[in-house]
């Protein structure tokens, strides 16, 4: 009697997904290389990445941030973005139960196999990290610590709302708000070739100061959440030099001088600092500045599939990859040209605008800088003055 009790049992639960699933929205991944996060924010932790293609079912929205969907794939349940998802417009079929394994329900052996869509968080972050450890090894830098580096950066979600208490950084985007091209994400390849360039700047130094590290990342991270790249990590190194100076690279790695934060007496003013280069890595002006029609092909072809590539130790670089690197190192550290400076001053002006921040602090950080910049960069100062007018 209880066996069929039990049978009884499982029906019933079986009938209540079916009829769930026959009412389920599909979705398909429209990024490769996309995470399932166990939380809807980038700072969750990777659940597995999948593959651009890979169907997915979507749940509800989430409660805390209407831009991460709930979804399930392949029996786990977690987030993603909704930039990176787009919804299948296609016929179900009419028998509801068509989807289930009944067989597995009732004890058997499943018949599914993992699917050749997922990456695992640890092979993604091995791949990153492979290719920037053999690219620091040939610019003779292997005593970096990368692991170490990334390590200084990370944060976690009670980082998060101390940052908010303290900042009141509460505003979530719009519909039609978000800054940046949505087709234009930061890629696997992106990603890696940004964090091996930045080796170059990080490989002179970095200020292990770990709170004020760990703060200027949060609030990098909460500003990023009104840019197209919400779903990936920003990364936030401060650095020693003599100079108030700050700059950004492809892939969301940003560069603080300990001068710079020394002058910053006022959060929202490193609020201001830091929402200009996010405006900067949002609108690609590194990329740009690379030429990356074609280095961006440069990079597809050289890495062809980074999971598969990087799992030789011993990979070279291709020549046209180095040149790309060599060209954002040379670049990182000029003067970007007024038009990208007014772009990314326009768009730390609405981020302080959203989050009910006067631009004054902008202004007021401006002044700071440009007083306290010597002979090392006229060019800078030069620069410091026309967007001090501008703003004005």
């Amino acid at each position: 009697m209880n066996k069929i009790m039990m049978k009884i049992s499982v029906v019933t639960v079986l009938i209540m997904l079916a009829l769930s699933a026959a009412f389920c929205k599909e979705m398909t991944i429209a990024r490769d290389k996309t995470a399932l996060r166990d939380g809807p924010a980038n700072y969750y932790d990777p659940i597995v990445y999948l593959s651009k293609g890979t169907v997915v079912n979507f749940l509800n929205e989430s409660d805390e941030d209407a831009g991460w969907l709930f979804v399930e794939y392949n029996g786990r349940q977690g987030y993603i973005s909704s930039i990176a998802l787009k919804e299948i417009k296609k016929q179900k079929s009419n028998d509801p139960f068509a989807s289930l394994d009944f067989d597995s329900a009732f004890g058997g052996k499943s018949q599914s196999k993992k699917s050749k869509n997922e990456m695992a968080p640890a092979a993604y972050t091995a791949a990153i990290k492979g290719f920037a450890v053999n690219y620091a090894a040939k610019i003779g830098s292997n005593n970096l610590d990368i692991n170490d580096l990334i390590n200084l950066t990370r944060f976690d979600k009670k980082d998060v709302r101390k940052v908010r208490k303290e900042t009141k950084l509460a505003y979530f985007p719009k519909k039609g708000e978000l800054i940046g091209d949505p087709k234009d994400s930061i890629s696997a390849n992106l990603e890696a070739v940004g964090l091996a360039a930045s080796l170059s700047v990080l490989r002179n130094g970095v200020v292990y100061d770990s709170a004020l590290t760990k703060k200027a990342n949060v609030i990098a991270n909460i500003i990023s959440r009104q840019t197209i790249d919400y779903d990936k990590m920003y990364y936030v190194f401060i650095i020693p030099d003599s100079e108030p100076v700050a700059y950004s690279g492809p892939g969301g790695y940003i560069f603080l001088s300990d001068t710079m934060m020394k002058y910053l007496t006022d959060y929202r003013e490193l609020v201001a600092v830091i929402a200009h280069e996010v405006g900067h890595i949002a609108l690609r002006h590194g990329v740009k500045d690379m030429a990356l029609d074609n280095a961006r092909k440069n990079m597809d072809d050289a890495f062809g599939e980074i999971d598969e590539m990087l799992s030789e130790d011993d990979k070279m670089l291709s020549d046209d990859l180095q040149d790309v690197i060599d060209e954002f190192v040379d670049k990182i550290g000029l003067v970007h040209d007024d038009k990208e400076e007014y772009e990314a001053d326009e768009v730390a002006i609405e981020l302080l605008r959203r989050y009910k921040i006067d631009k004054k602090y902008m202004r007021s950080t401006l002044e700071k800088i440009y007083a306290a910049l010597g002979s090392t960069y006229p060019e800078y100062k030069e620069q410091f003055r026309r967007r001090m007018l501008r703003i004005k």
